[in-house]
């Protein structure tokens, strides 16, 4: 229960609330759905199930009754990362830039961080990257 209560406090702190507010009209205005419903709809997926206000929104969980869980939350994905990776490992995902350092292989794009990388590597990143660099006269 205790673990519950923590998942449905990171919830809380970490919604987008403008988001979240665009959702619950988009869905009582198509789907005839009053907010109220929606709110004791989305705080028992919430409390049942480790999904975050955006998963119910996300994987459409207001639309039916959850009989069958067939989707990944936010917690389940949460501990998947817990139990399957080494705990000094962890930060890396954590961490975008880190992630994207650790699996470059996997990027399809080009990443820089200015306060991580090498102070002459912006120029070359910049020129190699862009078509057409600005700089000053």
């Amino acid at each position: 229960m205790v673990r519950k209560l923590l998942h449905l406090g990171y919830f809380i702190k970490s919604a987008d609330y403008h988001r979240l507010r665009q959702c619950m009209l988009y869905v009582r205005d198509n789907y005839s759905i009053g907010l109220p419903a929606q709110f004791a709809a989305m705080m028992r997926a919430a409390w049942e199930h480790g999904a975050s206000f955006h998963d119910f929104y996300d994987f459409r969980l207001f639309a039916e009754d959850i009989k069958e869980k067939q989707w990944a939350t936010t917690v389940d994905v949460h501990y998947f990362h817990k139990r399957m990776n080494a705990q000094n490992k962890r930060h890396i995902f954590r961490n975008k830039y880190q992630f994207l350092v650790k699996f470059r292989e996997f990027a399809k794009r080009g990443f820089f961080h200015i306060d991580l990388s090498p102070p002459n590597d912006m120029e070359k990143v910049l020129l190699e990257t862009l078509e057409t660099a600005v700089v000053p006269y």
